[in-house]
């Protein structure tokens, strides 16, 4: 197999995500899931990949297979392809499955859907209050102690360890994929920490897949914001910075309206019912 893109037509292309997530509507709405839909619809062959067993729910065009699989440059090489996109964050422990997809020939873009911070070393102070943001310290029960073992491993083993393996998954793909500038910046100094320019030049600014229902038709539209997120997730989704950010945007904009889809809970309810031109809509199939 050629290691760059191929003029064949219809190309094919693969993407991969190496943790056995369900695959119905909500995994083809976004991320590796969308963009195989997207590719289809640019007239490439394209197929999603997981680990574990089909579940009913499963798209018609996701395989499911070993994870075993995944780490066999025989298999990778035995579906003819073009090129896979890997959804694995950079993490060591996907390392041999971004190996393998090199071992096959096949051109690899690996995405790293994160803001970058994936070292101390590359700003310790911003990663220092990412820490506090994703171990949720200071606002769910644990917190503080999730947040310890976090930078005392991050400090420790991370930089012992976990970063030279994470340079070494990053090295087998000929495209280092960020969602933001800022990620990039960021994992273009990480790179050049671990293999210099030549290394970071590989790092790319490519934003997520975005679903054609949301493309803009050309009709005038109200003014009106949609905050969409998991809001029962605390840690991740830090529903509190919304409902305050809501707060500011309503005080300065009289006319702004603002939708709010996705799980609620009781605080967000209450927040919402004392604000007329804030509407909570549940949560909406993405069909």
């Amino acid at each position: 197999m050629s290691s760059s893109p191929s003029n064949a037509s219809p190309a094919r292309w693969f993407t991969c995500t190496p943790v056995a997530f369900g695959g119905g509507p909500d995994f083809f709405a976004r991320d590796s899931g969308l963009l195989c839909r997207g590719f289809q619809a640019l007239g490439i062959d394209s197929r999603a990949v997981m680990p574990g067993e089909r579940k009913p729910e499963d798209g018609s065009d996701l395989i499911r297979t070993d994870y075993r699989n995944l780490e066999d440059p025989a298999w990778w090489r035995s579906h003819d392809l073009d090129g896979v996109v890997l959804y694995a964050w950079g993490r060591p422990k996907f390392r041999g499955v971004a190996e393998a997809i090199r071992d096959a020939g096949l051109f690899l873009v690996l995405n790293q859907d994160s803001g970058g911070l994936v070292s101390p070393r590359l700003d310790l102070s911003a990663w220092w209050r990412e820490q506090l943001v994703v171990s949720g310290a200071g606002r769910i029960p644990g917190g503080w102690w999730r947040f310890s073992k976090l930078v005392l491993r991050g400090l420790t083993v991370g930089l012992a360890l976990s970063d030279r393996l994470r340079a070494q998954h990053l090295r087998a793909g000929k495209i280092i994929a960020c969602v933001t500038p800022v990620a990039a910046e960021h994992y273009r100094d990480y790179c050049r920490i671990y293999g210099g320019d030549d290394f970071a030049d590989h790092v790319k600014v490519i934003p997520h897949p975005v679903n054609p229902l949301f493309r803009f038709d050309g009709h005038s539209k109200s003014r009106t914001i949609a905050v969409i997120g998991r809001w029962d997730d605390a840690v991740q989704k830090r529903p509190g910075l919304m409902m305050a950010t809501v707060a500011q945007l309503l005080e300065i904009d009289p006319e702004v309206l603002v939708e709010i889809v996705g799980p609620s809970t009781p605080q967000l309810q209450q927040w919402a019912e004392r604000r007329e031109r804030v509407h909570l809509h549940g949560r909406i199939a993405p069909e």
